[in-house]
């Protein structure tokens, strides 16, 4: 039983050490290949978690919505665009209940996007000024 425990420990641990990696692995910039990147306002890597999976790829956003492009290196290679009108709320979450480096996009008609993100605070910060511009 006792053995059971410290295994299970362990490899809590594990998982908490690789998501720290992959957190630092993170703060380098995403470049955008695209001709759209004079529309780019902010970017960075990150994780969309999708079907169960953390999407490895990268998350940008322009002067009308949120777009996720998956890396090659996923099973699940997709794109996700939320246009930002859609947007209802953004929150803080973390990942693992530990590592706060999650970001929820709540649409408005209840849709629920998570994303691990490098510097949360600015995507959430980025987003939000973006929506009050919309409104005037």
């Amino acid at each position: 039983m006792t053995s059971y425990i410290i295994l299970i420990v362990v490899v809590i641990v594990l998982i908490v050490c690789i998501i720290a990696m992959l957190s630092v692995f993170m703060q380098r910039k995403v470049v955008e290949t695209s001709s759209t990147n004079s529309d780019i306002i902010y970017s960075g890597a990150a994780n969309h978690f999708l079907n169960g999976e953390g999407v490895g790829g990268g998350l940008y956003l322009t002067n009308g919505k949120i777009l996720f492009r998956s890396h090659k290196l996923n099973i699940q290679n997709h794109e996700l665009a939320l246009n930002l009108a859609d947007i209802a709320e953004v929150r803080f979450y973390n990942t693992l209940g530990l590592i706060p480096n999650g970001l929820e996009v709540i649409t408005a008609n209840g849709r629920v996007e998570k994303f691990v993100v490098y510097k949360r605070k600015i995507w959430k910060q980025q987003i939000e000024a973006l929506k009050i511009t919309m409104l005037d």
